[in-house]
């Protein structure tokens, strides 16, 4: 048994490097200004700004004041809280709870009008032209 402290001590030293470095990886992808939506990303905050990917995604904003561009196309769109710009690019549906959002939207996914839920006050829904999507600012984090 006495042998088995020194393989011990060894193994944990090998893994302390490695978790530093993942570490540092996920302090990177948090303050990225650019999101790669995946398959269900979730933004939560107050007064974020994000670029995201959506790659077909059901994207969540959660929060207060979030200015998000999705770039791409998005099957589904849920957005809560209150006071939040959002602008998509392509967009399948979207369900909106809260107050005071603006949703600007450029077609739907296949060429067909989005499905549109809406519960709360001070919603806006709005479709834009492609030119008007174009000429929307990349938004930089604000953390």
């Amino acid at each position: 048994m006495r042998h088995a402290l020194p393989s011990t001590l060894i193994v944990l030293a090998c893994a302390s490097p490695g978790l530093a470095q993942a570490t540092r990886t996920e302090t990177v992808v948090q303050t990225s200004r650019t999101e790669d939506a995946g398959t269900s990303p979730v933004i939560r905050g107050d007064g974020l700004k994000r670029t995201v990917q959506c790659n077909r995604a059901r994207v969540t904003v959660h929060g207060r004041g979030n200015e998000i561009v999705m770039r791409g196309p998005c099957e589904r769109v849920a957005v809560f809280g209150t006071d939040h710009r959002i602008t998509i690019e392509e967009v399948g549906s979207l369900s909106l709870q809260g107050s005071g959002h603006d949703v600007r939207w450029v077609r739907g996914l296949g060429g067909k009008e989005p499905t549109v839920t809406s519960h709360g006050d001070s919603i806006s829904v709005k479709r834009i032209t492609a030119e008007e999507f174009a000429s929307i600012p990349v938004p930089t984090s604000r953390e």
